[in-house]
């Protein structure tokens, strides 16, 4: 689904589109689905869209996209030419209030928007995530059904295979669990008990290989790591990558008395980086409390995400994805979002766990500057701080001096 656009969902524009429907002319199939005319307003048209987007969740996701011309002369599906509709954006708002209003229950991270055209029509796209979930169900006035989608086609389902996708999903979110426990504790035992930083993105079908680590193209990205947000900090530091049972290890070794960083790449897309934070605890009083740089973290963690992003899209990875950050050994600490360096004066808020894990969860990387500064706050909020100080509305990393 990602191979899809070259761009992010928020960036596209008419020549993205023009693209897709008439240079490569890509067919409908089970994640993308046409649509030359708006849904009537009415109790039948309603129905057929809400049907239309929770097959798609209750499947792989996809997209689907009002306004396009197929051509009659070309196998089933093939696309034309962009047509457009009157009034996108009054549509567009109407379909999203349909779909919070009648979906049971609703599905997160759906995206609506509408595009202008040059013939100025707009087309309407509307991307819907995999969901985790699913099953998800049409529910206008006194119509009640579920339908996943095969091929070109929705098929409804009855309770049987409802059940069967419940308890699917609930296994699923329990591997997932299972999963991160298990990744948070093997990085324990690496620490041996020393502070560290740990940040993962990691589909939440953890269950099946995705991706290929040992990929030459990923390779080079995993040791070359761009993306780095600010020259006067490091991010995530990373080596040659190395073959490992689980995929592939790039290690960067600094002083030898401590512990090196890891970056590492599962086949399931499982995605993580362990830095060890030995070096700021030894430079401290060890009878006070450890003092946590809330902008460093800010840095590695969008650097992280920086990456994360090219590799899915080289993967074209389109699960749903949990991203994490962990803070293992380190209590009592305290968090400083200043440029200064804090002092005991200052009213500051300890925390006193030795560790510290905060997750949130997103359809995709989109824009991983957004990601960062929702994790950050969550790991503000922490410490008894309303907001993360690092990032403007429009998250920009407002960088130090």
């Amino acid at each position: 689904m990602s191979s899809l656009f070259s761009n992010d969902f928020e960036q596209l524009v008419q020549t993205d589109l023009l693209d897709l429907v008439e240079v490569r002319r890509v067919r409908e199939y089970v994640c993308l689905d046409y649509k030359q005319e708006t849904y009537p307003h009415n109790h039948s048209g309603k129905v057929d869209l809400l049907t239309d987007i929770t097959a798609m969740a209750n499947s792989r996701g996809g997209y689907l996209i009002i306004g396009v011309k197929e051509d009659d002369n070309a196998p089933d599906g093939t696309p034309e030419s962009l047509l457009g509709i009157e009034n996108g954006d009054e549509e567009a708002s109407f379909i999203q209030s349909i779909c919070i209003s009648c979906i049971d229950e609703p599905i997160s991270f759906l995206k609506i928007r509408d595009i202008r055209l040059d013939n100025g029509r707009d087309c309407i796209i509307i991307k819907i995530p995999d969901s985790p979930r699913k099953p998800h169900m049409v529910s206008h006035e006194k119509h009640r059904s579920f339908h996943v989608r095969h091929g070109r086609s929705n098929t409804t389902i009855g309770m049987q295979e409802v059940r069967n996708m419940v308890l699917s999903m609930t296994a699923y979110q329990s591997q997932l669990t299972s999963f991160l426990r298990e990744r948070i504790n093997a990085n324990h035992l690496l620490a041996e008990s020393k502070p560290f930083l740990l940040v993962m993105a990691t589909p939440i079908y953890v269950d099946t290989d995705k991706l290929n680590p040992l990929n030459n193209i990923i390779c080079d990205l995993l040791e070359k790591v761009p993306g780095r947000p600010d020259p006067h900090y490091d991010g995530i530091l990373s080596g040659k990558p190395k073959p490992r049972i689980y995929g592939v290890e790039t290690v960067q070794y600094g002083r030898t008395d401590y512990k090196p960083n890891c970056l590492r790449l599962f086949r399931n897309g499982h995605f993580e980086y362990y830095e060890d934070y030995s070096s700021y605890w030894k430079e401290q009083d060890p009878t006070r409390p450890m003092p946590i740089c809330s902008y460093r973290i800010a840095v590695t963690v969008l650097h992280f995400l920086n990456v994360a992003k090219q590799l899915y899209d080289l993967a074209e990875l389109p699960d749903p994805l949990v991203i994490s950050l962990v803070l293992g050994n380190v209590g009592p600490s305290f968090l400083y979002p200043w440029s200064r360096r804090p002092t005991f004066m200052d009213n500051i808020f300890i925390w006193k766990d030795k560790n510290l894990h905060v997750d949130i969860s997103a359809s995709s990387i989109e824009n991983p500057a957004e990601l960062t500064s929702q994790l950050l706050d969550r790991l503000f909020n922490a410490y008894g701080y309303e907001q993360n100080t690092h990032f403007d509305q429009g998250f920009q990393l407002k960088r130090q001096s």
